[in-house]
């Protein structure tokens, strides 16, 4: 095993994605990794022919040539025009600027929604011949950025009811394009005339193309940046790690990476999340031989966290058509709430691998203090941490207690356990247990020696789990529970 680790960390490839993730960029300094409007401003810059980067129209037309392979292609730019769009054979110039936070106002007199801006705007004018006689088309293209949100109601077909009104008013020779750019192909827009672009096609056919032209050596840079941040982890994504899309360098180092060491990739995947063991397995087949001892599950566990970026970036390139199950898996290492382990007597970790939030901390400490008392009755239990002393969100209003027993018998088919509140406030009227308890198997605490489980609340403020700590100093608890705060 060791040796295996010593080969994957040393091998040029490895070295090569490191030195690529290390490199900081502009866009993670400032925390607009996937910051939807910061994306935005950086392809206004892109696409406006006067920017520095002296590119002129060449990125305009590298997306218009983009757009022409796509399913409205033909219909948009026509006969006459499209082979002339694919060869580049036309002369391009902008009707008006590109713009970010467009009033749709502004181009629909009638609209009362003052919501409605439109991400990217720019009339684009094309001059070409054909059999001797010059023409000329005018395309007004909207482009609406969606990175993690998603598209409010009927958003684009009102986008696309307000550029067909402006090509009306400006009679014949207009044509509207509407792009909806996602990090996927699952995203498609509410409006069958928009075209859905991913950032992969962006980065594909039209960023690295134009990384490949002279420019000046800042605004290189620049560009360099953005495309290295579309397929670094999202350091400060809030909702899961994303890779927007994949340069052709890191794609070659991580596809040579996961081929020369594809067992040590899967095993240290497994180590990592075997809590939620059901979604790796759905990730590597039900085939694969999960059996690791915990000696190399503690080895595998830390070089995985020593070098996560480049692990997930590895595992989540490789299995593209799982990004969905990744997202939920690796969701939680990836909050800047997750910042603790917690250990049992027996040095055990309790959620191998993760970095937890108070709510899960809270979770690892009940069952590091089962794991010494296992005999624990659901009483005990209560008595050991009581919630009138510890919790006050629960104990003001809701339950007075930490811990409730768990019934899988009395699960229906929306995962709800019917309650009723315990707290003085509430008492007697009706609660959900899925909203403020812990109803996943691996988070259940087994009591009375395993033969019952009971569920815990999941709701931490800061001030109860600074409460919950001091109990567990205050009742020496510390002798056989630790909680290590991560930085």
């Amino acid at each position: 095993m060791i040796k295996n680790i010593l080969s994957l960390l040393n091998s040029e490839a490895f070295q090569g994605l490191k030195s690529y993730y290390d490199e900081t960029t502009l866009f993670n300094v400032v925390g607009a990794e996937r910051s939807e409007n910061r994306h935005s401003a950086f392809l206004r810059w892109f696409f406006s022919p006067d920017s520095s980067h002296g590119l002129g129209n060449k990125p305009l037309r590298l997306f218009l040539r983009l757009l022409a392979t796509q399913k409205w292609g033909r219909q948009t730019f026509q006969e006459e025009l499209y082979n002339k769009v694919i060869a580049g054979n036309y002369e391009l110039e902008l009707f008006e600027p590109v713009e970010t936070e467009k009033y749709v106002g502004k181009i629909k007199a009638d609209t009362k929604n003052n919501k409605d801006r439109i991400d990217l705007w720019m009339v684009v004018g094309l001059t070409y011949e054909v059999d001797g006689e010059q023409k000329e088309h005018a395309f007004p293209i909207v482009i609406e950025n969606k990175i993690y949100a998603k598209e409010g109601a009927k958003q684009t077909m009102r986008y696309y009811t307000a550029m067909n009104e402006y090509c009306a008013s400006k009679g014949s020779g207009y044509t509207p394009i509407g792009v909806l750019l996602s990090p996927d192909t699952k995203t498609e827009a509410t409006c069958g005339q928009f075209t859905n672009l991913t950032y992969q096609q962006l980065l594909t056919y039209v960023l690295e193309p134009a990384a490949a032209i002279s420019m000046p050596p800042a605004d290189k840079a620049y560009l360099t940046a953005f495309i290295r941040n579309l397929g670094r982890p999202a350091d400060t994504a809030s909702r899961d790690f994303s890779v927007l899309a994949i340069s052709t360098q890191e794609r070659n180092l991580t596809e040579s990476l996961y081929k020369d060491h594809q067992q040590l990739f899967n095993k240290a995947l497994v180590a990592t999340f075997q809590h939620n063991d059901d979604v790796v397995k759905d990730i590597l087949g039900k085939d694969f031989d999960d059996n690791i001892d915990e000696e190399s599950s503690k080895l595998l566990r830390e070089v995985w966290n020593g070098h996560e970026d480049i692990f997930k970036a590895v595992i989540y390139q490789h299995f593209a058509d799982k990004h969905q199950d990744l997202g939920r898996l690796f969701k939680g290492n990836n909050r800047d709430t997750s910042k603790y382990r917690v250990f049992d007597a027996s040095d055990n970790e309790i959620f191998p691998g993760q970095r937890l939030s108070k709510a899960m901390t809270a979770c690892a400490i009940f069952k590091a203090y089962l794991a010494y008392h296992p005999a624990a009755t659901l009483e005990e239990l209560r008595e050991a941490f009581p919630c009138a002393d510890i919790n006050s969100y629960y104990s003001k209003n809701y339950y007075k207690d930490l811990f409730y027993l768990y019934d899988e018998n009395q699960v229906d088919e929306n995962g709800d356990i019917a309650l009723y509140f315990t707290s003085d406030k509430r008492n007697g009227t009706p609660s959900l247990a899925k909203w403020d308890f812990y109803l996943k198997s691996y988070l259940l605490l087994p009591i009375e020696n395993g033969k019952q489980k009971a569920m815990c609340v999941k709701m931490w403020r800061k001030g109860d789990f600074d409460r919950l700590i001091k109990h567990i100093e205050d009742k020496g608890f510390d002798k056989f529970i630790t909680i290590e705060e991560c930085l």
